[in-house]
This record gives C-alpha cells, sequence and structure tokens, in this order.
C-alpha cells in the first residue's frame, strides 16, 4: 500500500489524476507502458525493489537511482525497468478520499500512514511476496507500506473521527 497526496498549498494547480498518471505511468503515447521514475519517488522505489529481487547489476541500480539521467549504457535496461514498475503500480488499486483543504490533506496523509504502518500503530504484517521486502530503503520495509515519511510517528488522536466525517461527506 501507498499513502499520498497531492497539492499541499493552496496555489498549486497540481491535481490528483495528474499525480496517479506520473505513478502508474504512460497508458498511450509515443512511449506507451512506460513512464519516469524520475518525477515520482514511488516509481524510483519499486523499481529499485525489482533491481534488487531479480537480482540485476549494481550498474542498473546505480543509473536507476541517480535523479538526473540514466548512466551511459543503462538507458535500454532503465526503459524496460519503467514498463514493470508501470505494470506492478498499474496492477495496484485505488482508493481516493476527496480533502478539498490542502490542511487537512496534509493531515490525512500524515495520519494515514501512521495509522497503518507497522512502525507506528498498525499492525497488520504485509503480505510474504510483497514486492516491498526487497525495497532498498529500510523504512519501506519494516512499516509495510510504500512510504518512508511519517512511519514512524503515531496517529493524532481523533483522527478517526476526523477521517470519518470526511468519508460521511462523499457518501
Amino acid at each position: 500500500m501507498r499513502v499520498g497526496t497531492h497539492a499541499l498549498s493552496a496555489a498549486s494547480s497540481a491535481t490528483l489524476w495528474d499525480r496517479l498518471r506520473q505513478h502508474r505511468g504512460h497508458t498511450g503515447g509515443r512511449d506507451p507502458g512506460s513512464g519516469n521514475h524520475r518525477a515520482s519517488v514511488f516509481r524510483r522505489h519499486v523499481g529499485a525493489a525489482l533491481i534488487h529481487r531479480d537480482g540485476q547489476p549494481p550498474g542498473l541500480l546505480a543509473s536507476w537511482l541517480d535523479r538526473h539521467g540514466p548512466h551511459p549504457g543503462w538507458a535500454h535496461q532503465e526503459t524496460a525497468l519503467e514498463m514493470a514498475v508501470s505494470r506492478h503500480i498499474g496492477a495496484m488499486p485505488v482508493l481516493w478520499l476527496t480533502v478539498p483543504d490542502p490542511a487537512t490533506r496534509a493531515d490525512v496523509e500524515q495520519n494515514s500512514i501512521a495509522l497503518t504502518s507497522r512502525l507506528a500503530d498498525g499492525q497488520d504484517q504485509p503480505s510474504p511476496g510483497w514486492l516491498g521486502h526487497h525495497a532498498i530503503p529500510g523504512q519501506i520495509r519494516q512499516s509495510g507500506l510504500w512510504n518512508v515519511e511519517h512511519v514512524t510517528q503515531s496517529c493524532r488522536p481523533g483522527f478517526l473521527a476526523t477521517l470519518h466525517q470526511l468519508i460521511q461527506l462523499h457518501q
């Protein structure tokens, strides 16, 4: 599971659907099935976990994690990996909640992560086949989430009541 949001300031023009497209990758255009892991930390984490799980060369991991572009000779392998990342993320179901206020949106994100993280309040174990067991950041492996921020925090008292109210507004 990954918990995320978008547009945490009132001035932001980002939309949820644009952010989800960045994570999922391209479904059409000139590179269908590809994506840009340098614009999505989620894609970067999933790709690195695939490299680690599949025993790919360390040079591919170094190239993948370089935010400036592929290292010489690794562009073709990165393209194939982008497609694998798109397939993996594209198979994940999406659940969203409309939260119009950016401050409340940030609160919901932070506390949802805290609520579901094994490092904070959550207790559920990820399935044995979960790709995140091969993630590079320890926070992902230990929390059971594709997140690194807020995974050690405790959920704010009263958060479930806030979440319940938000859900009730959109039923």
